[in-house]
């Protein structure tokens, strides 16, 4: 037996495909604070309960184009990411353009840039935790307010998922064609990423069963 608990309450309806996903009979869920399941192997048992199980391939690949650094957007891609690597697929996710701040560090590196290149490093966030919304942003307040409810209703922080995508095998690819049109160096940028062109993205997106572009 295995039991899951999530703060999200997505998850009530979400956790029937994951057990399937996953080759688990669901034996047991209930909604409260929190949502918690209890899940059952082997195959056999959801086979003599007469329920079909399609497990997870071999193999099975996300692809997820990040092009922009709206939050709101960001935070759907890396929900997705890890939704993915918790049903048994490998996650790979591709900064493009704006998406591309994202990776940033919050700090300020001291590196050498032509004119053009430092003023579009002050115009441009610095790291998954300067990034506004594309709605409703109201000078900050918007922001900050969605900030807040994540905290109250235990919503994972970016930075946090982030991490955890890193933790559970995902890559993460910046774009080589967009760091050098804005600007943006290596030494700029997180650990634990790749960096590629658009052929590596399509040879992920060409193993992929699920493609995405957020």
């Amino acid at each position: 037996m295995i039991k899951v608990t999530a703060s999200d309450p997505g998850f009530y309806a979400d956790v029937a495909a994951f057990a399937q996903a996953q080759g688990m009979e669901m034996v047991d869920r209930q909604r409260g604070k929190l949502v918690t399941a209890t899940l059952r192997k082997p195959l056999q048992a959801a086979a003599a309960a007469g329920v079909t199980v399609v497990p997870a391939k071999a193999g099975d690949h996300a692809t997820i184009i990040v092009f922009s650094n709206d939050p709101d957007k960001v935070i759907a891609a890396f929900i997705i990411a890890n939704g993915a690597q918790a049903m048994g697929k490998k996650a790979s996710m591709f900064f493009t353009f704006w998406g591309l701040t994202v990776l940033r560090k919050d700090e300020n590196v001291r590196i050498k840039k032509t004119f053009i290149e430092r003023m579009f490093g002050m115009m441009m966030p610095r790291g998954a935790t300067h990034l506004i919304l594309s709605k409703m942003h109201m000078m900050g307040m918007g922001t900050g307010m969605i900030l807040d409810l994540m905290k109250e209703y235990n919503v994972t922080p970016v930075e946090a998922m982030m991490r955890s995508v890193i933790d559970g095998a995902g890559t993460f690819i910046a774009c080589t064609m967009l760091m050098n049109l804005m600007g943006i160096h290596r030494e700029e940028l997180i650990d634990s990423i790749e960096e590629g062109g658009v052929a590596t993205m399509l040879g992920d997106a060409d193993q992929g069963h699920i493609n995405f572009f957020i």
